[in-house]
């Protein structure tokens, strides 16, 4: 979800019980603890939820991913601020531990994935990207103890983030930290370092996703430039928030997922 918006696709991911999607035809990457199939939507697909955003827009808070802020493109940041001015939203949150958060998500995420796909590695390895393949093939030999250590500090970090809703609605943050890559690009930089692509296109939304709060990804235009995401996350099943918030920007033309 986060790189479709990369490529101007709308993404909702969703945790509240009205708002299904089949999973006919789609793998996820890991167990149902974390990874869901999430639903990606194009043009006017937020026209029926289209209400007035002003409470939503009075409330809004941006926040900034801490121990990630140098590992990132002017434009990401850009494309937040961009958003919060619109939405007049001037203040400012950190997420505690986030880079905790990080790697707490991979952890859940590299063991539940590998004893889901376990049985068809060993039977039809010949089937997966051999990045992936070898991605769940360690993830298989990952101590069981880690994963109990994982689940019980994403307990107490979750515990922690749900209190910035105490005064907030709606919270912002970069979807990707830099825009799309290239196709079959391995390497990037950020903030003057090189990274692995896939190890850290997820840096901002992996502290928001693996304890399931609800974001909806707006894509932002850049002329002249690729378009780049930014994510709109609300409190535990109030999707209805921050679909509001991304009617509310499509509707402005900032945000906008033009049909192919």
């Amino acid at each position: 979800m986060r790189t479709a918006s990369s490529w101007e696709l709308l993404g909702l991911s969703p945790n509240n019980s009205d708002l299904e999607c089949s999973d006919a035809g789609r793998r996820p990457l890991g167990g149902v603890d974390v990874d869901v199939v999430r639903p990606l939507w194009v043009g006017d697909a937020l026209a029926e939820r289209e209400a007035e955003a002003a409470r939503d827009r009075d409330r809004a808070r941006v926040v900034r991913v801490d121990e990630g802020d140098d590992l990132r493109e002017p434009e990401a940041f850009e494309a937040v601020a961009t958003v919060a001015k619109a939405l007049g939203a001037s203040k400012t949150v950190v997420l505690p531990q986030a880079a905790a958060a990080r790697a707490a998500a991979y952890v859940i995420t590299a063991i539940e994935g590998a004893q889901l796909h376990l049985p068809r590695l060993r039977s039809r390895p010949q089937d997966f990207d051999p990045d992936t393949r070898e991605r769940f093939m360690a993830g298989a030999l990952l101590p069981g103890s880690w994963y109990v250590k994982a689940q019980r500090f994403r307990r107490h970090y979750r515990a922690n983030v749900l209190r910035v809703f105490d005064e907030a609605d709606i919270v912002l943050a970069p979807a990707t930290p830099c825009t799309a890559p290239k196709l079959g690009q391995v390497m990037m930089k950020l903030g003057g370092v090189d990274l692995p692509v896939r190890a850290n296109l997820g840096i901002f939304t992996q502290p928001i996703s693996f304890i399931g709060l609800p974001v909806v990804v707006a894509p932002l235009q850049r002329p002249g430039g690729l378009p780049i995401g930014v994510q709109i996350v609300a409190k535990p099943y109030n999707e209805q928030a921050a679909l509001r918030v991304a009617a509310f920007l499509e509707k402005q033309g900032i945000a906008s997922a033009p049909p192919a």
